[in-house]
Parts: C-alpha cells; sequence; structure tokens
C-alpha cells in the first residue's frame, strides 16, 4: 500500500510540476497584436502614435501607423493585460484599457478616432489682433502652453514637435542650447533663409533669434500662421510662415503663486556599441594581411615577420601593430574600453520656475524667475538659463490701457565644435579610436597623445584621446538677452481703437575658446601651438507701430479694419580675436598670446512698413479678407526699396 501511495504522490508530483511548467510557458510566450486606425469617414490614418503599457508596469512601448493605417506589436507577454492609447494631432485621445492578449498572433484592433471639436467662439491670434475662430479664412494652428508643458525641453520649438499639423522640427544636434530649425509648410525661399518670423507679445524678433531667450513656462499660446493669406499681413518676413506667441498674464483677484520643479534624465537612443579590443585585433590583423598579400599573393605569405614584409615593399599599412599579439593570443586582462561609454553619458535636465500672477482692479499682473540646467549626453557639455518675464497691463480709464512687458534671460553653454573635425571634435574622435587604449592612466590622469605615439610605426589611427579633447579644449558662450514692448491703446469712438507700441531687444553674446598645447590633434601629438579665440556680439533693436482697427457688428454684418504703420531698425556690431603664439597654459585666454589676428563687422538695417486689413462676414458663413503691406528696407539699394505683399 505504501508503495502505491509513493507512486501515485511522485505521479502527482510530476503532473504538478508540468502544469506548473506549462502555465510559466504559458505566461513567457510571446503574442502579437495587430490592428488598424481610422478616421470618422472610414479612411486610414497614417503616422499615428500608439502606445501600450503593461497593467502594473510604467515603461510603455511605441509603435505608428503605417499608409494603411496599420500598426504591429511584436513579443507582448501573453495572457496579460494591456492599455492602448492613441494619439494623432488634430483628433480626440483614444485609449483602450484592460486588453486581455492571447497567445499567437489572434489579437487584432480596430480604431476609430474622432476629429477634436473646438470651439468656433474660441479665439486665436491673427498678427495685429485676434479673431474667433469661426471667422478665421486663413490656416492657423494654435498649441497652448499646457500642451507643450507636457514634454520637457530647453526651448519651446523643441516642445513643439508633433502638435501642429504642416510643422517640421528639424534638431540637428542634440547639443543643449542649440536651437532647432522650425520649416512651416515646406521650405518658402531658397535665398532668403528658411528660419519663420516670430513674433512674442506683438513684438517680431530678428530672423535667427535664439529661440533659448524664451521660457516655455512662460507661454500661454502659440499661433502658428502656415498659409500666405494669415501671414501677408507681416509682409516679406513671412514667405517661411510666421509664429505668433503669447505669454501669460494675470487672471485671478487673487495673488496666485506658483511653483514647478521637475528633474529627469536623458540618454542616446541608438544604442550602439562599437566591438571590444579582441575583434578589433582580429580585423585589423586580418586587414593588413589582406593588403600586404593580396598586391603579390605569389611572393608574400601572412606568416612573414616585420623586416621580412619590409624587404618585399611593404607599406606602414600593411605591416602588423606592434602591439596587437597579445589580443591575438586573447591574454586576460589586457585593455579593452568601450570608447561610447567614456564619451557619452546619461544627461540630467532640470528646471526649477517660480511665478506670481493676479489682478488688481483695473491691473493684471504677472511675474516669473526660472533656472533651467541641461547636461547634455556628452560629457563637459551643457547649458545653464536664468530667465525672468514680466508683464503688466493697467486699465488707465474707460478709454485707455497701458501695457508693459519685459523678457530678460542669461544663457552660459559648454560648448564644443560638432564639425566633423577630429582635431577638436570629440564625436568625429570617436570613431578612430581604438579599444585597445584607455582614456586615464593608472592615477587617473588623462592619457595624452598615447593613441598616435603607439599606432605612428605603422600609420594606424593617429587620433588623440576623445576624453581629453571633450575635457580640456575649452569652449563656453555667453549669451545675455532682454526684449519687450510697452503699449497704449485708446478707444477713440464706438468701435474705433487707436494703439501705439514701441518695443525694444538688446543681445550681448561673448564667445570663448582656447585650445590648449597640452592635447594633440589629428595626427598631431602633443605638445602643439595653443590658440585663442574670444568673439564678442551685440545686437539692438527697436520698433514703433502704430495702428488704428475698428470693429463693429451691423445685424447679420460683421467688419473688422485695420491700418497701420511700423518702424524697426537694427545695429549689430562683431569682432573675432584669434591668438597664437602662448607660452604656456597658465592663462587659458587671449592674454597669454603675443600674435593677434582681428576682424570686426558691423550692420545696420531699417525697414519701414504701411499694414492694412479688411475682414468682413456675413452671418458667419460668407467670410472675405483682403490684405495689403507695403515693406521699404535699407538692404535694397534707393531705387529698390519697396515690396508689395496683397492678399
Amino acid at each position: 500500500m505504501r508503495r502505491i501511495l509513493s507512486a501515485l504522490k511522485r505521479r502527482f508530483n510530476l503532473s504538478l510540476l508540468g502544469l506548473c511548467c506549462s502555465l510559466y510557458t504559458a505566461a513567457q510566450t510571446p503574442a502579437l497584436v495587430k490592428g488598424s486606425v481610422l478616421d470618422d469617414t472610414g479612411a486610414p490614418l497614417m503616422g499615428v502614435t500608439v502606445q501600450t503599457t503593461l497593467i502594473g508596469k510604467t515603461e510603455p512601448l511605441f509603435s505608428t501607423t503605417d499608409v494603411k493605417g496599420i500598426f504591429t506589436f511584436t513579443n507582448l507577454r501573453a495572457g496579460a493585460r494591456y492599455t492602448f492609447v492613441f494619439s494623432y494631432v488634430g483628433f480626440e485621445k483614444h485609449t483602450i484599457p484592460h486588453f486581455l492578449v492571447n497567445a499567437g498572433d489572434n489579437n487584432s484592433l480596430l480604431v476609430r478616432m474622432k476629429p477634436q471639436t473646438q470651439s468656433l467662439n474660441d479665439l486665436v491670434v491673427i498678427g495685429y489682433g485676434a479673431q474667433s475662430k469661426a471667422k478665421v479664412t486663413g490656416v492657423i494652428s494654435q498649441v497652448k502652453g499646457q500642451e507643450l508643458s507636457r514634454y520637457s525641453a530647453s526651448n519651446f520649438a523643441q516642445q513643439l514637435a508633433g502638435k501642429a499639423a504642416g510643422i517640421v522640427i528639424n534638431d540637428a544636434s542634440a547639443q543643449p542650447g542649440s536651437d532647432p530649425q522650425i520649416v512651416i509648410r515646406g521650405i518658402g525661399t531658397l535665398t532668403a533663409g528658411r528660419n519663420p518670423l516670430i513674433v512674442v507679445d506683438g513684438y517680431p524678433l530678428s530672423e535667427g533669434s535664439s529661440l533659448n531667450s524664451i521660457n516655455p513656462q512662460d507661454i500661454e499660446t502659440i499661433d502658428v500662421l502656415k498659409d500666405p493669406s494669415s501671414a501677408a499681413i507681416y509682409g516679406s518676413r513671412a514667405a517661411n510662415g510666421v509664429i505668433l506667441i503669447t505669454t501669460k498674464k494675470g487672471k485671478s483677484d487673487r495673488l496666485q503663486v506658483l511653483l514647478d520643479v521637475y528633474t529627469g534624465f536623458q540618454q542616446r537612443s541608438d544604442r550602439v556599441a562599437y566591438v571590444d579590443a579582441y575583434q578589433a585585433a582580429q580585423f585589423f590583423t586580418e586587414a593588413r594581411d589582406w593588403g600586404y598579400i593580396s598586391k603579390n599573393p605569389s611572393n608574400r605569405s601572412e606568416s612573414d615577420d616585420r623586416a621580412t614584409r619590409l624587404s618585399k615593399g611593404a607599406s606602414l599599412r600593411e605591416l602588423r601593430l606592434n602591439y596587437i599579439q597579445p589580443y591575438l593570443d586573447h591574454q586576460a586582462g589586457l585593455t579593452n574600453t568601450q570608447w561610447t561609454d567614456e564619451v557619452f553619458r546619461k544627461g540630467r535636465m532640470s528646471s526649477y520656475n517660480l511665478s506670481f500672477s493676479g489682478s488688481s482692479g483695473k491691473t493684471n499682473y504677472y511675474v516669473s524667475t526660472n533656472f533651467f540646467n541641461q547636461d547634455g549626453i556628452v560629457i563637459n557639455n551643457g547649458l545653464k538659463r536664468y530667465s525672468a518675464a514680466f508683464k503688466l497691463d493697467s486699465r488707465l480709464s474707460e478709454k485707455a490701457t497701458l501695457g508693459v512687458s519685459m523678457t530678460p534671460s542669461y544663457n552660459t553653454q559648454n560648448y564644443f565644435n560638432n564639425n566633423g573635425n577630429q582635431s577638436n571634435d570629440p564625436i568625429a574622435n570617436l570613431y578612430i579610436m581604438y579599444p585597445m587604449f584607455s582614456p586615464y592612466n593608472a592615477d587617473g590622469s588623462l592619457t595624452i597623445s598615447k593613441q598616435i605615439a603607439a599606432n605612428t610605426p605603422e600609420d594606424g589611427a593617429l587620433g588623440e584621446n576623445a576624453v581629453a579633447l571633450a575635457y580640456k579644449i575649452k569652449n563656453k558662450r555667453d549669451f545675455f538677452r532682454n526684449f519687450g514692448n510697452v503699449y497704449l491703446t485708446y478707444d477713440l469712438l464706438k468701435g474705433l481703437t487707436f494703439k501705439t507700441l514701441l518695443g525694444g531687444d538688446i543681445q550681448s553674446n561673448f564667445f570663448d575658446f582656447y585650445n590648449p598645447s597640452d592635447v594633440g590633434g589629428y595626427r598631431t601629438p602633443a605638445p602643439k601651438p595653443a590658440v585663442a579665440i574670444e568673439n564678442r556680439e551685440f545686437v539692438y533693436n527697436y520698433l514703433t507701430e502704430n495702428t488704428l482697427t475698428y470693429a463693429n457688428q451691423f445685424g447679420q454684418h460683421s467688419l473688422d479694419l485695420l491700418a497701420g504703420y511700423s518702424f524697426q531698425k537694427e545695429n549689430g556690431s562683431a569682432t573675432s580675436v584669434t591668438g597664437s603664439n602662448i607660452a604656456d597654459n597658465n592663462l587659458p585666454n587671449l592674454s597669454g598670446a603675443s600674435a593677434f589676428v582681428a576682424s570686426t563687422n558691423r550692420y545696420v538695417w531699417t525697414q519701414l512698413s504701411y499694414l492694412a486689413r479688411a475682414q468682413y462676414a456675413y452671418n458667419n458663413k460668407y467670410l472675405f479678407s483682403a490684405t495689403l503691406r507695403r515693406d521699404g528696407s535699407s538692404r535694397f539699394g534707393d531705387d529698390r526699396n519697396g515690396a508689395f505683399s496683397l492678399l
């Protein structure tokens, strides 16, 4: 009897073990989910962002629909539940919670997304005024500040990516403080720049202005004028579109104090890693052997030593590297550097924003201060920004209103020349670094020109330590900017308002570059001659505008008229000094040089403009709009200083 019970027990344990293994296998079996996304008419939607998250987890997976509106997720966990979120510009976000994923590929989803329904009474900024969406005849996209703040970035352009149709943000560099290129419905001109005109609270900034001078947390709305009809009121400078930024102002009757703090990290997304030292040794050896033997296979052999190869006419790059044999022998404990881990890092990004806002009787106010600190994903690279904003609107009387706004900022940037030059660009130099060399000595100091010295006998890659280039070459950039305006409006008659505006923009930039003698360059070991460069730039821009607006409603007829005059002038100067013949590195700037080369540049331009616009609506169904603007610019000759823009 005991034998029978023991046998039954063993069978039960084996069955239970088999059941547990089956359950574990089912839980780990990968599953596939496939689906399609359509709009309310049944047409497929391309480019929809699909996010799925395993219930109980925080790390999401992403996919994007193709031209047929189809998306696919592979390697999901069978038997688990996932939440799917679908988002697309111009459509309401769609969520499918707790979707049970079955084993295999028999999981399909069909999603229909609804267009966003926004009130036609909402106002959008159209340039020199605002208008309800029901009366807008052009193509305008509006993005609110709350939407921008969902994504952390150093400037508003990075936050704008993917939030407005027809706008492409090209971020060519991951360096903190770099300005991405904004393209609105393609490139508008091949010869006059590609940047859109940026207008902040009615003040048009100079073309190419740095976007880092505007704190994204001070932005209330961004309105993008994308078609010629909408942008024509800004004339010739609106060829690439117009971005209208409206900053926040006080709304509440009580004082509101808001503190917004966040921190996060960013890192490389590609995860590319180079081969290790042992694999690289095999590759280098095979490449050099093949180059040597292929020129005369009958008289050359892989076993030929260095002296034999030289006697048979081998070039330096047909000789084996003098330090390579221990790696070919697979000796343990040799230097094996993954250079991407040495040059790249996980960069921290933090923001501290404090704002005060409110309204007191006929006056509303908004004051904010911000500190933004971002470490780049490359060592010794980063941005610090100190900024503030002040905005005041006061109703002086029943007919007069006074407004003041000011936006000062100071940016300091640890920069590196990401120009592909292997003498000073650590990223470009990274590609020729051999894993047999370490960036640091045993005492923790930087190795200098070690790879150059070791590779010179066989003409290997003669690159300087990429980590030393990042730490030893100083490239600091400081930017100060303060812009703002003062305006006064006065109601002359019912519906007729006069507005005068005076604005100013001051910029002062200082670039400090020093390449010391104790770090080498490409094919140049240290010591080498040191070089110091200093650039100073100063720009002053001011604007004065006077406009008359008339708005009235006659039954089902609505009429809006605008006429105005604008004058803007900019003065700029730049000085660059290069110093050489530097005795030592004790003074890492121009003061240590004894030979100098200097260059200067000065410019001034003015623009005088006349503008007019008429807008008519009947029953909010039949709309008419006409815009006239004449720009006169000093950049043209005396007989060619005018240009019309009429739409």
